[in-house]
């Protein structure tokens, strides 16, 4: 079974999350918080207090730290620990990382594995990095390190991703793949706020991803109701005389 989920932010306004579930959403990750490239002050996404009571009612949750490699590494870790931490979290914490910040690959790689290698001594779990091929390719220094922790990629409406050298090299793959941002969230009822949302699978199957993150109980299938037209149609079939020409 496909193991489907989205990530969330401010950005997908308030989120009614079971009828996400409904949807057939497995997973959900979410934006913890940032760090101003400024001011250096980190702040709390504007959802997350909702998302982090609401989301974990109806799917297994994880967080994301959208990372500013321009400002201190174990600041930022700290902040996104603190969050996270009293919460609970299935999925690895996740350092998302998208900006360059005018740094060099050196600093970018450095600070990089500063704020991993703190936030698996904050939770006492793998952080996991979200980038994409071309970031990796401009960014990333060659590294023995980046391979042992979990890639979360983005690269989005193609058959199978570009998996980075940092990874690649080592017959690694991904965990998370974001396959595309979808602008049909309102179309299709999952009661997200905005129209744009990223999707995002799992590389195995279920019972892969129970054993990962230590789930016991399988996903609930979304119910489906049947259309009008149908339900007439059964009871016109059940009780015939009862709709008599």
């Amino acid at each position: 079974m496909l193991v489907k989920g989205i990530d969330v932010s401010k950005w997908q306004a308030e989120i009614t999350w079971s009828k996400t579930k409904l949807a057939g959403m497995d997973f959900a990750i979410i934006r913890a918080g940032s760090v101003d490239n400024i001011t250096g002050k980190c702040y709390i996404d504007f959802q997350f207090e909702r998302n982090s009571i609401e989301a974990p009612k109806v799917m297994p949750v994880g967080y994301y730290w959208y990372f500013r490699p321009g400002q201190n590494p174990i600041t930022q870790a700290q902040y996104f620990a603190d969050l996270i931490n009293p919460v609970g979290f299935t999925i690895y914490p996740t350092c998302d990382i998208e900006e360059s910040n005018g740094k060099s690959p050196q600093h970018i790689t450095s600070v990089l594995w500063t704020f991993c290698d703190r936030i698996k001594k904050l939770t006492g779990t793998e952080c996991m990095i979200y980038t994409s091929p071309g970031y990796a390719m401009s960014y990333f220094q060659p590294n023995s390190w980046m391979k042992d922790l979990p890639l979360w990629i983005a690269h989005w409406n193609v058959s199978q991703p570009i998996i980075p050298v940092q990874w690649r090299d080592y017959a690694k793959t991904y965990t998370f793949w974001q396959t595309h941002v979808g602008q049909d969230a309102q179309e299709y009822g999952m009661g997200i706020g905005s129209a744009g949302l990223d999707h995002d699978v799992y590389r195995g199957e279920w019972e892969d991803f129970a054993k990962e993150f230590k789930l016991k109980q399988p996903p609930q299938p979304p119910i489906v109701y049947p259309s009008t037209e149908t339900m007439i149609k059964k009871l016109w079939d059940a009780h015939p005389k009862l709709y008599g020409e």
